[in-house]
């Protein structure tokens, strides 16, 4: 596993109505409408490109997959104690 030496910087979430702007914020988040929702991007560290977003159903996979193996690290934990 490597680890990284550069600082964590907070994301910065913006709001757009039809595009993602000319010159991006870096490490920033846009949701841009899109039908009768919104895209999610998320620009590189530079601002020089944004990266869209994987479909919500992927996304909500993702999440759920994280909840869930943070539950069974949670139940390991108290099973241990319990010994």
């Amino acid at each position: 596993m490597t680890t990284s030496t550069s600082p964590i910087l907070p994301l910065q979430l913006n709001k757009t109505i039809q595009n993602l702007p000319g010159v991006l914020t870096p490490d920033s988040i846009y949701a841009v409408r899109a039908g009768v929702g919104i895209d999610l991007y998320v620009s590189d560290m530079t601002g020089g490109y944004a990266y869209k977003t994987n479909s919500p159903s992927e996304i909500y996979t993702i999440s759920m997959a994280s909840r869930l193996i943070q539950t069974q690290n949670i139940m390991a934990q108290m099973a241990v104690g319990t010994q």
